[in-house]
């Protein structure tokens, strides 16, 4: 009886202990920080993952908006050809410079020295845990 009790303690434990150590491995969502949400947002471009790109930078009411009227792959391919490679340059430019913080620490405002492909400035707004673009 004493065996069934130790091999069920230590199941127990082994399963314990993998939980543990799936927590401790798990990163955080780089998207938590404007630090890495900016050098992860231009990772997704250069790849070309647009649809993850959108999925994750549009903010959520935006995406819901355009999404109920044109379909996603549309959006994506749009993106990829217009979009994307003026966007690309922008977040390059601004990767490195130090945006202006409203009060509350939810929108983040980075002034180009010089327009980047016709932007002046890029706004990113903290909706919940996120950061995302908007404009």
């Amino acid at each position: 009886m004493k065996t069934i009790y130790t091999a069920i303690a230590a199941i127990m434990f082994a399963v314990a202990s993998a939980g543990l150590a799936s927590a401790a491995d798990a990163k955080p969502d780089p998207r938590t920080k404007l630090e890495t949400a900016i050098p992860y947002a231009i990772q997704l471009l250069e790849a070309g993952n647009h649809e993850t790109f959108i999925r994750q930078f549009m903010p959520p009411d935006k995406f819901a908006k355009h999404t109920a009227q044109t379909p996603l792959n549309e959006i994506v391919a749009q993106f990829g050809q217009q979009k994307a490679p003026r966007l690309l340059v922008v977040l390059n430019v601004i990767k490195d410079l130090k945006p202006t913080m409203d009060d509350q620490g939810t929108k983040a405002a980075y002034e180009l020295k010089e327009p980047a492909n016709g932007k002046k400035s890029v706004i990113f707004v903290k909706i919940g845990d996120y950061w995302y673009i908007a404009n």
